[in-house]
């Protein structure tokens, strides 16, 4: 027995398939109920998708920015010294 009229496919075996019926169902394909049920799995798996991408970012910003500081720091050494 499927869980939704809107989503047949399975998540384990489709996972696609099962994404893209929840997206349907999400915008209004299905009843009022699999509209808020899909609603909140895809806002949990878009809220995760963000927190990797803002991490991502962050690790990033440290890094050029520190790689940028010891340029400046070599750069500064490199003229005191000559």
């Amino acid at each position: 027995m499927a869980m939704s009229e809107a989503v047949t496919a399975e998540w384990s075996s489709n996972p696609v398939q099962f994404v893209i019926q929840a997206l349907l169902a999400t915008f209004g394909t299905g009843t009022p109920r699999e509209q808020m049920v899909f609603s909140v799995i895809l806002a949990a798996g878009a809220y995760v998708s963000a927190l990797f991408s803002f991490g991502a970012t962050a690790i990033l910003v440290v890094l050029f920015t520190s790689t940028y500081f010891v340029g400046v720091v070599r750069a500064l050494w490199a003229a005191w010294r000559s």
